[in-house]
């Protein structure tokens, strides 16, 4: 099961669920359209136990991470000079943090 939420500074609303990973991935690019509309961000909660969602958005939201454009974005203990996807910024954050 993925959960896709449209997020803010300040808050994430749910917006979608899809059983499959392959369903969201084809219907990813008109969610980020339609985040990117209201200003807000596209992130997702994929059944995994060994991710955390809250804790991976807190740590976006405490200013470790800055968006640069469409699906580029820089993560601060990198100096600023990685660029990541999404996709590529939750496996760093995974790698880097755990789940603990």
């Amino acid at each position: 099961m993925v959960k896709v939420y449209f997020e803010s500074k300040h808050h994430a609303d749910l917006v979608a669920e899809f059983d499959t990973e392959e369903l969201y991935n084809l219907c990813r690019p008109s969610l980020v359209a339609e985040a990117s509309k209201h200003r807000m961000i596209v992130t997702e909660s994929i059944d995994n136990d060994d991710f955390d969602l809250k804790e991976f958005s807190d740590w976006i939201l405490d200013g470790n991470v800055v968006k640069n454009g469409e699906e580029n974005y820089r993560e601060q203990s990198t100096q600023w000079n990685v660029q990541f996807t999404f996709e590529q910024l939750k496996d760093f954050y995974i790698n880097e943090f755990g789940n603990d």
